[in-house]
């Protein structure tokens, strides 16, 4: 699982809209640089494959959704928990959160990270959640909303790639049957 924090990416940044909330985090390596260095490391260790690509599965989790707010959709699948029904892996939502993240992606930093990704991984997928599941105000202890925390989708990474080895029925795409 590759954590990205969104607030590292400049254009991101530059979209946000000035709050009193949280101060953003100092900038620091860019993702597209760590996603290659993993690349490399994972190469390093027998793990290349088809292309040059990675064969290892990566899961690709853009934290801190909740921060996201204004830049997202009010129907958006970032902003709720998946169904996850009868104990099996719904694929369909797990698209429509690959699908929107692919979308913001390609977006940001002109889609460096999300071309640097595609170049080094066979089998990625993209997912968005917030530990916290709001920001926290400016003045709140431990960084924590006033409601304390609540988690969103924050499980999903480590569902996929479960259900990647076979250890997670999956609910079929657009048939609405476990696997």
């Amino acid at each position: 699982v590759l954590l990205v924090d969104p607030l590292q990416l400049g254009s991101v940044r530059d979209r946000l809209p000035v709050t009193d909330g949280p101060e953003l985090p100092v900038v620091e390596t860019p993702p597209q640089q760590i996603a290659a260095d993993l690349a490399v490391q994972l190469r390093a260790h027998g793990k290349g494959g088809s292309r040059g690509r990675v064969a290892t599965p990566i899961a690709v989790a853009i934290t801190k959704t909740d921060m996201l707010g204004s830049l997202l959709d009010p129907h958006s699948p970032l902003l709720r928990n998946a169904p996850h029904t009868d104990g099996a892996f719904d694929e369909d939502d797990r698209l429509a959160v690959h699908e929107e993240i692919r979308s913001l992606m390609t977006d940001w930093d002109s889609g460096a990270l999300l071309r640097q990704l595609e170049l080094d991984f066979a089998r990625l997928s993209l997912f968005g959640l917030s530990a916290l599941g709001a920001p926290p105000p400016a003045d709140a202890p431990a960084d924590v909303p006033k409601s304390g925390p609540q988690p969103v989708r924050v499980e999903d990474p480590l569902l996929w790639l479960l259900a990647q080895r076979g250890l997670l029925p999956v609910r079929a795409t657009g048939k609405g049957r476990v696997k």
